[in-house]
């Protein structure tokens, strides 16, 4: 092997001023060394002249005792500094001259006998133009029998287009004694490709042996990238016993990889991008407790789907979302901390538990054919799930719990506080949608034992929760006869009943008890859908329907109604259609005022 070193030109420098020099690291960019633990390939013997990627030359060997302890790997560089020369050396191209870049990496010093050797021990950056970089130990300065990390800053020379990594001795003699320098985990840094590492066995395997990435390096780390594509030609399942961390996973294969083990996954990017997990094809899966450290983007293709199958946890201030037009399935607990958010598109998901803490808010994308199931529901006082144009089925849980999480999200028909929401009926312009929850024995009784519930069986005691109209008491989507009989009978029994409560009964407004605000909701909803809203605005504002209220099931409602209840029906018909003018409401004070009263007939 012959080193391209340029000695003459290069200072000694001690080990105190080397480490001094690696105080400047540029922002973590990515490593682009290929096999930069040097484990791979998996030796046959304890020593071998073979590391992938790597040339060696002269009195170097890799050894399983040249290793540094606790980085997980078992192989690392020996120098044999007693002899007269030796190294390795790797060539990265793609660079870009005059920037920046930082060369790291550990070695150990096996003092008295290294400083006696005469042996001086480098680092270089060996540019393709211009000077190389270098660092240099020789002599008792070295650091003693400890494992040590160095760092390497330097700007490439100005039309540098390529540097070579080496790791050499020179002029080593033999004083006898241990006398070796031992080198692991290399790092550089700078502008230049990063290589991706990407799986290449056709079978299951463990994530943290280097042999089965082409990159010869495992990727775990802040920022790494993972690709699960072609290797595979059936479902293999690629395993982790210990924490990983990843930035990028792409999986890309009509046979699914399922990533499983004891261990855990971290998503955590670099910088201010956030971590993705791309799935383009198959029906891929995570078996693993998924732990979110950063703004997180699921990205899968039309029709791909990702399942989620262990706990995901959303750490406080970060947002996982999704984007394509694949599907993501959750199979297990969703935890969103404190400050922290998920959003789904509407496909069916059946989750194990959806646990919102502080501030944290779970969302389901707009689409109308979303059914989010739970079989636990917790939230906060300050937690939000928004379920906009979609369905839910909350299992374990109460009626009262669940509908006061409604009646706090709407406030009044605002939608504008924590709880159990819906951005799609704050943003209807005719304001006649809301979020109806009944139990799955009410939904039993009006549509039958054996009814399913968006394709879903139900239990009795599940609660149903359905983006409708208001009055649609029995959530089949739509405001008839039916729901006028059930509010107006539970309306009459409340004279010897007391207050009843209940959206199934016609408590539309969630306020425990029904009464003309909840006649004005049905009565505005049943109007639009009828195409009598406009005749009813009129009447209720004091001007000429144009039509006989009489003639009209829909108007004739408005008319006994308004007759019934007075201006707190009114108020509400009207607050809940668009543009009510506060002119005509006054209007409608006065008239109400002026008009004889009549006693309501049930």
């Amino acid at each position: 092997m012959r080193y391209q070193s340029s000695r003459k030109a290069a200072p000694l420098i001690s080990a105190a001023a080397l480490i001094a020099l690696g105080a400047a690291v540029p922002a973590h960019a990515g490593n682009l060394l290929l096999n930069p633990g040097f484990e791979d390939p998996t030796p046959v013997s304890g020593e071998d002249a073979t590391a992938t990627f790597w040339n060696f030359g002269g009195s170097v060997l890799r050894a399983n005792f040249a290793s540094r302890p606790g980085n997980g790997g078992v192989r690392g560089i020996w120098e044999q500094c007693w002899q007269p020369a030796g190294g390795v050396q790797q060539t990265v191209s793609g660079l870009s001259g005059g920037t920046n870049y930082s060369l790291s990496f550990w070695s150990f010093f096996e003092q008295p006998g290294f400083g006696v050797t005469g042996a001086t021990y480098e680092a270089q950056l060996i540019w393709n133009s211009g000077a190389p970089s270098q660092l240099q130990f020789t002599g008792a300065g070295a650091p003693a029998n400890t494992w040590t990390q160095f760092t390497l800053n330097a700007t490439a020379p100005v039309g540098a287009t390529s540097v070579t990594v080496s790791f050499d001795f020179f002029n080593g003699t033999d004083h006898g004694g241990a006398q070796s320098v031992f080198l692991d985990d290399a790092d550089l840094e700078g502008a230049g490709p990063v290589p991706t590492a990407t799986w290449k066995v056709n079978g299951s395997g463990d994530w943290n042996l280097t042999g089965n990435w082409t990159t010869a390096s495992v990727p775990n780390g802040v920022g790494a990238e993972a690709v699960l594509s072609s290797a595979i030609t059936a479902p293999h399942t690629v395993y982790s016993d210990t924490a990983i961390t990843v930035g990028s996973l792409t999986m890309n294969n009509t046979q699914t990889y399922v990533i499983a083990g004891a261990g855990t996954m971290t998503l955590a990017a670099s910088g201010a991008a956030p971590a993705v997990v791309k799935v383009l094809a198959g029906q891929q899966k995570i078996n693993l407790p998924l732990i979110v450290n950063s703004n997180t983007t699921l990205n899968v293709s039309t029709g791909a789907n990702l399942r989620i199958s262990d706990p995901m946890t959303i750490n406080p201030g970060f947002v996982v979302s999704q984007t394509g037009s694949g599907s993501v399935t959750y199979e297990s607990i969703v935890n969103v901390l404190n400050a922290a958010a998920i959003s789904m598109n509407p496909s069916p998901q059946h989750i194990a538990a959806l646990n919102i803490s502080g501030t944290g808010a779970a969302t389901m994308n707009a689409g109308g054919t979303g059914l989010l199931r739970t079989d636990i529901l917790s939230m906060g006082a300050s937690s939000t799930v928004d379920l906009n144009d979609n369905d839910m089925i909350v299992s374990n849980n109460s009626y009262s719990t669940v509908s006061g999480f409604i009646r706090n999200a709407r406030n009044n028909g605002n939608w504008n506080q924590p709880g159990i929401t819906s951005t799609a009926a704050k943003n209807n312009p005719v304001h006649n949608t809301t979020l109806g929850a009944i139990t799955g024995a009410q939904y039993h009784t009006a549509a039958g034992g054996t009814a399913l519930f968006d394709g879903v069986a139900v239990s009795n005691t599940d609660l149903l929760i359905k983006y409708t109209y208001y009055g649609d008491a029995d959530l089949n989507g739509k405001v008839n006869g039916a729901d006028y009989a059930r509010i107006d009978s539970n309306f009459n029994l409340q004279a010897t009943q007391g207050q009843i409560s209940g959206w199934f009964n016609g408590d539309f407004d969630y306020n425990n008890k029904i009464d003309g605000a909840d006649y004005a909701l049905i009565d505005a909803a049943f109007n639009n859908q009828s195409g009598t809203l406009r005749p009813a605005i009129t009447f209720l504002t004091g001007g000429d329907p144009g039509v006989n209220m009489n003639s009209n099931p829909a108007l004739k409602r408005v008319l006994d109604n308004f007759d019934a209840f007075g201006q707190d029906y009114a108020n509400v018909f009207l607050s809940s259609v668009p543009e009510p003018t506060s002119m005509a409401l006054a209007s409608l004070a006065l008239a109400i005022t002026l008009a004889p009263r009549r006693a309501r007939r049930r």
